[in-house]
C-alpha cells in the first residue's frame, strides 16, 4: 500500500504526487536554465553585433578616405564575425531545447 503523508493544509497527498510534483519543479528549474542561456546567447549576438558594425564603420570611412584595400578585408572579417555568431546562437538555442526536452514534466 503506497505510503499517505499530510500535505499543505493537512490533505493526504500520496508518495506518487510528491514525485510528480518534485518533477515539476526540475522541469520549472531547467526551463529557467535553459532560458537563461539563451538571452546569454541573444546578449552575445548583440553585443558582437554592436563591435562588429563600429568596425564596419569605420573600415568603410577610412577606405572612402584612402582606398586602403585592407579596410575591405576588416569589413568581410567584421561580417563574418557577425554571421559567426548567428550560428553560435543557433547552436546554443539548439542545445537548450534539447536539454529541455530531457527534463521530466
Amino acid at each position: 500500500m503506497p505510503e499517505i503523508s499530510q500535505g499543505r493544509g493537512g490533505a493526504a497527498v500520496g508518495a506518487g504526487a510528491a514525485s510528480a510534483s518534485g518533477d515539476g519543479v526540475a522541469h520549472r528549474m531547467g526551463a529557467r536554465g535553459t532560458g537563461m542561456m539563451v538571452e546569454d546567447g541573444a546578449a552575445f549576438v548583440r553585443n558582437v553585433t554592436q563591435v562588429s558594425l563600429a568596425a564596419i564603420t569605420v573600415a568603410t570611412k577610412r577606405f572612402a578616405e584612402t582606398y586602403n584595400p585592407l579596410e575591405l578585408m576588416i569589413i568581410q572579417q567584421s561580417m563574418q564575425t557577425i554571421e559567426q555568431s548567428a550560428e553560435v546562437f543557433t547552436k546554443v538555442s539548439t542545445a537548450a531545447g534539447q536539454v529541455l526536452t530531457e527534463f521530466p514534466s
